[in-house]
């Protein structure tokens, strides 16, 4: 596989489309391509743009977090800007040489994604893959298929050209390529080095061949009928019983999806909610409680204040106070008029209804009649009773006190006498009733300013509505996970029985015939699994020691490197014989050599014609290192290799004070160059040379 091109649009910090030619010359001599740019300008995102083309959602060592995690992911890597001039599409396409029995084909794959307009990625069809051959479209996965179910032609050819769980031995940041020989990963990376070699495939038929001999031959060759009976019945049941189990779980799954959807739709409806000035019934219930506190407070105060009115106050406090209670008293003895005439005035419109309309009243020509007599009469007592509202402008709108006339000379006389002695207890209660006042002033302001109309309310009612919806579903969540325990406990229980009857059906004659046989074929694969992962590790180790002992500088160190030919485990031996670990026996240049050297001994080992995608491919190591390196691995150990570099890596210059000329190496061999550079915020440009050296790539 050789990468013709790359599209990326909106990706990133990548606004609109750019391409990148990648095709080394037609005689190969040509085969690196060299993008330089400064950390942070978007080397990373053109090798996270190659990985998610070709494996969408399976390419999880992106994000984290599952399904959720990749739609933020989506969400999070579309362009601001394109973002904010309206775009809405993510495009990658890849444009790619592959060879199928040795018959070159062009293979174009692009995946595209779109965003809706609060730039959220919520589901499947807002996700497209395209595959084509020479041209005709390709058999692609449904995106919502599990991956197990996945057969089609795009994943066939994935599988043949580069399988996802060995990618990280072609596709790799250069100064991390070290965690290869870590745990738990070392465990993940014996296995995909056992696909690569095609190893897996012959361990895949020995398990088989021991399923075939543990399960089918009982059950086809045993001569204890009943016994055979009984197997049979219980797989029937086991059978059952994962049916069953494969429904919940579905049903599960469903109502988890339905959850995660609720939970979506809870945070827009919050989000619009609280936007639109709206506040929940809880908020609002404390609001009124406050308010509630607010009131009674102020009436313990002015209650406080009325019996302290007995109490001589203070000098310095009582006369600005006696010029407000006279005000005050004033304002409410004039309410006091305008309720009394009022009041006094409802007797006389009666009177003054039968002497206006009445039998006696002089009657106009015609006469009024029955309904007219009542509509005047009506009209007349609402004309009169109007005159009474609103209150007098100067009238207290409500009553602090309530006194009598009798005690207003009494309340007088007092204030007069106080007016020669001190309290300052009066003043507090005075200055707490008004912090008081206005607090309730702020709470009423509040709650007057809420937006509390019926579009929030329709939003609120809306969200009750989803968390009744969250609650019923998490019990029916609770109450599936139950079922299917039982369900895993019940199964567990048959596999138990199963196994004991399998035992006691392989007494059978043929039944042991038929299992000598296989495991006489198992022992034969198991032998060749063995031999042949020799023979691939000793070749591996043959060119990984040439590798490292060409490109590191411990040779006077380190005489050679031992592959386990069962687990690839790495051994150091030094020039005593002594291992040595790779923790402790090589620096952090080192070990990314060693790493290197070992990606390149594997790629040589597997024969398969890959591309190197190499980010930071010499940050770690000092001179020597970077030298032998771009010697030894960056040429000729791949018909395409694509160098994502920074300008302190690759260039011609004195690093450590040696020169350098590293630009000067790979110039014969290199196909194109670019140069990523920042034009914004969140924007990168690219110009098609390297810091401004043109290459002659023809």
């Amino acid at each position: 596989m050789i990468i013709k091109y790359l599209k990326v649009k909106n990706f990133g910090c990548f606004r609109g489309e750019i391409t990148l030619d990648c095709l080394p010359t037609d005689d190969g001599a040509r085969s690196i391509v060299l993008v330089g740019g400064d950390n942070g300008s978007g080397k990373t995102t053109l090798l996270n743009a190659i990985k998610l083309c070709l494996y969408g959602r399976r390419c999880d060592d992106l994000w984290t977090g599952g399904q959720s995690g990749y739609r933020h992911f989506i969400a999070r890597k579309f362009s601001n800007p394109a973002f904010a001039d309206g775009q809405r599409e993510i495009t990658l396409e890849l444009g790619l040489l592959v060879w199928e029995k040795r018959i070159a084909h062009e293979l174009t794959v692009r995946r595209t994604f779109q965003l809706t307009d609060n730039r959220l990625f919520l589901n499947e069809n807002q996700e497209s893959l395209e595959v084509f051959r020479d041209g005709t479209p390709l058999d692609i996965p449904e995106m919502d298929a599990p991956e197990t179910d996945r057969e089609n032609q795009y994943d066939q050819l994935l599988r043949i050209l580069i399988p996802r769980n060995f990618a990280q031995f072609y596709f790799f940041d250069g100064e991390r390529v070290r965690e290869l020989f870590d745990r738990p990963t070392a465990e993940n990376t014996s296995q995909a080095i056992k696909d690569l070699l095609g190893l897996s495939q012959y361990e895949n038929l020995g398990d088989d061949l021991k399923k075939y001999r543990q399960s089918k031959l009982p059950t086809l060759y045993g001569k204890h009928r009943q016994k055979t009976a009984e197997l049979e019945q219980k797989q029937g049941e086991q059978k059952q019983l994962q049916a069953q189990k494969d429904l919940l779980e579905a049903e599960l799954h469903d109502l988890q999806e339905q959850l995660q959807d609720i939970e979506t739709a809870l945070l827009q409806k919050e989000k619009e909610f609280i936007e639109k000035g709206g506040i929940h019934q809880k908020e609002l219930d404390e609001l009124k409680e406050q308010e509630r506190q607010c009131n009674l407070e102020y009436d313990k105060r002015s209650q406080q204040l009325k019996e302290a009115l007995s109490d001589h106050i203070a000098v310095c406090f009582l006369l600005p106070l006696q010029k407000d209670l006279d005000e005050r008293l004033a304002r409410e003895r004039s309410r006091r008029e305008w309720l009394i005439k009022r009041n006094t005035i409802e007797p006389h419109v009666s009177t003054l209804v039968e002497k206006l309309f009445g039998p006696k009243a002089p009657q106009p020509i015609p006469p009024l009649t029955s309904a007219q007599f009542q509509f005047f009469s009506a009209r007349l007592a609402e004309e009169v009773k109007s005159l009474f509202w609103p209150p007098p402008p100067n009238a207290s709108k409500d009553i602090w006190f309530d006194l009598r006339e009798a005690e207003l000379e009494t309340i007088k006389r007092q204030l007069e006498e106080a007016l020669y002695f001190s309290s300052a207890s009066l003043r507090d209660i005075v200055e707490a009733k008004s912090r008081i006042f206005s607090q309730r002033q702020r709470i009423q302001e509040k709650l007057n300013s809420m937006g509390d109309d019926s579009f929030t309310r329709e939003i609120a009612e809306e969200i009750k509505q989803l968390y009744e919806k969250r609650g019923e579903l998490a019990a029916k969540e609770k109450d599936l996970k139950a079922k299917i325990e039982h369900q895993e406990k019940l199964l567990s229980e048959i596999s138990g029985q199963l196994t004991n009857l399998l035992r006691e059906s392989e007494k059978s004659a043929k039944g042991h015939e038929k299992e000598e046989v296989s495991k006489r074929v198992e022992e034969a694969v198991r032998e060749y699994i063995q031999q042949a992962s020799v023979k691939r590790a000793d070749e591996i180790e043959r060119h990984l020691n040439r590798l490292f002992l060409d490109m590191s500088n411990c040779r006077d160190v380190i005489r050679k490197i031992k592959l386990d030919r069962q687990t690839y485990k790495l051994q150091l031996i030094d020039i005593h014989g002594r291992e040595r670990l790779i923790e402790t026996g090589l620096s952090a240049g080192q070990s990314q050599v060693l790493a290197m050297s070992f990606v390149g001994a594997l790629a040589k080992a597997s024969g398969r014609i890959l591309p190197f995608i190499i980010d930071t491919p010499l940050g770690r190591l000092d001179v020597n290192h970077r030298r032998d390196v771009t010697e030894k691995f960056f040429i000729g150990q791949s018909p395409q290799t694509i160098l994502l570099s920074t300008p302190t890596e690759i260039n011609n210059c004195v690093y450590d004070q040696q020169q350098l000329y590293l630009l000067d190496l790979l110039s014969p061999h290199v196909s194109h160059v670019y140069t990523l550079t920042n034009a914004g915020p969140d924007v990168t440009e690219i110009d098609e040379s390297y810091f401004g050296n043109h290459f002659n790539s023809r």
